[in-house]
Parts: C-alpha cells; structure tokens; sequence
C-alpha cells in the first residue's frame, strides 16, 4: 500500500526516442546509385549508421551520420 500511489519516473515507453528504420531514412535506390555522395561535416556528434560509434561526418545526399572509413561499406551492395 506505501507504494502503490507513487506515480513512475522516467521517459514513456514508446513515445520518444524511436528512431525510424533504415530503409525510411535513406531508400535503397538513393543510397546504392552511387550519384553525387559526399562526405561533409557537421558541429554536433551522431551515431554512425555502420558502426554506431559517434562521428561528425554526415553524407550529403543520404542525409545520414557516417565515418570515413565507413562510407564505402554504407553504400554498397552485399
């Protein structure tokens, strides 16, 4: 009973932070064309598509985070 009252704490499950798929982000026919892809950089850190660690490069056209080293596996066909 001392605890049933108390209201939670936290962020709402399913509400915020939900990151859209991959295929939304950048279709495939616009990420494989291999047409005008550059890397550029921007102020803030996100996460890397690829490796998910935190970088500062962004493809231009794709509009996505990712690492140098990481481009050509992003765009590329397996």
């Amino acid at each position: 009973m001392k605890y049933s009252s108390r209201q939670a704490v936290g962020r709402p499950l399913g509400t915020v932070g939900r990151r859209r798929p991959l295929d939304v982000r950048s279709p495939a026919d616009v990420r494989f064309d291999g047409i005008n892809h550059y890397i550029d950089s921007v102020t803030t850190k996100r996460r890397c598509v690829v490796c998910g660690m935190k970088t500062t490069k962004v493809c231009t056209k794709c509009n996505v985070s990712v690492h140098d080293r990481c481009f050509g596996t992003f765009h590329t066909r397996l």
